[in-house]
């Protein structure tokens, strides 16, 4: 039961979101397609460990599966408003609506200064100031 071991719905949920992620490199490829893009939060794409994720999160599957020919962009959010599951409600208290996050990323909270309020970071640039 998800109700009594939440680690077991995030396991469940990120094995189908990998299943998904396969079925659709399948298809993509009968079509002739040799790569996909999905987009994610990067808490379950990652490839590492995301504890908060699962003890196996969907980017470490995808990782085994995909070996190095799995690329990952990590994303995140300064403020966001979405709808989702509230957590701890199941079955006759479950409860969808409208939830408010303020991230902590300091680099996310800069996007606000920025034109249309995006703005991207070259890595490589990042890790050559960072090197002592």
């Amino acid at each position: 039961s998800f109700e009594e071991d939440p680690n077991a719905y995030g396991e469940y949920r990120d094995t189908c979101m990998a299943l998904n992620t396969q079925l659709v490199e399948e298809i993509e490829a009968s079509r002739g397609f040799s790569q996909i893009v999905i987009t994610g939060h990067n808490g379950h794409l990652m490839k590492g460990e995301a504890l908060s994720y699962g003890e196996n999160p969907l980017g470490q599957k995808l990782l085994e599966h995909y070996g190095n020919e799995y690329f990952v962009i990590g994303t995140e959010f300064y403020h966001a408003d979405v709808n989702i599951h509230t957590a701890n409600t199941w079955g006759e208290e479950y409860e969808r609506k409208n939830h408010y996050f303020c991230s902590g990323d300091l680099v996310a909270a800069q996007a606000q200064y920025q034109k249309d309020g995006m703005f991207y970071l070259n890595f490589s640039e990042v890790m050559t100031i960072l090197k002592p």
